[in-house]
């Protein structure tokens, strides 16, 4: 008998053993899973995405813009301090020489938050972009943002969510690492 108890100790020990090797496994794999899918994170990276994308559409609007209207007679900001005054979709903190102006419409003539008209030279009835976009959160530090400069320059620009987007913000060719900049002059600001 005692050799049957000692079997049953032994698959008892085995058994307990194993179970906490399969919870150990299971908690390690969930935590895993956790860490790497985190829907937060999945939708700032979304969030991020569809910034870039959109930043783009209106930066070749723009492009078509001037390519259609001379770009180095074309102003890019109709009646506004050229470098001084920056349009964006909504409030954002800026340096206290600059003329900051919340626009929210997303209008494709001169009055939307790019103060173009993009009708001018596009066939009648069409433009390159049918609306300008807003950011998809529209609150600061997620404004888009829109600055003339002199003889056709511009620069857009906006927040990125995902700290696994620092590097796009850094490496862009901007002056603000903690913007994603584009347009045809980088230096000027936000």
């Amino acid at each position: 008998m005692k050799i049957l108890d000692k079997n049953v100790t032994l698959h008892t020990r085995f058994s307990l053993v194993k179970s906490i090797i399969v919870v150990l496994v299971i908690f390690i794999v969930f935590a895993g899973l956790v860490y790497w899918y985190n829907p937060y994170e999945k939708a700032r990276l979304s969030r991020d995405d569809t910034r870039v994308r959109q930043l783009q559409e209106i930066d070749r609007a723009i492009k078509v813009y001037l390519e259609n209207n001379d770009k180095t007679k074309a102003e890019t900001c109709d009646g506004c301090t050229i470098g001084k005054e920056i349009f964006a979709t909504g409030p954002l903190e800026t340096q206290d020489s600059l003329k900051m102006t919340a626009v929210t419409s997303v209008a494709v003539n001169i009055t939307g938050w790019v103060p173009l008209d993009f009708s001018l030279n596009a066939k009648i009835g069409e433009t390159p972009l049918k609306f300008l976009f807003l950011d998809p959160l529209n609150e600061p530090p997620y404004v888009y943002t829109y600055t003339p400069g002199k003889n056709g320059t511009y620069k857009l620009s906006t927040a990125l969510e995902s700290t696994q987007n620092d590097d796009t913000e850094i490496d862009d060719g901007g002056i603000n690492d903690t913007r994603y900049e584009l347009g045809n002059d980088l230096s000027l600001l936000p």
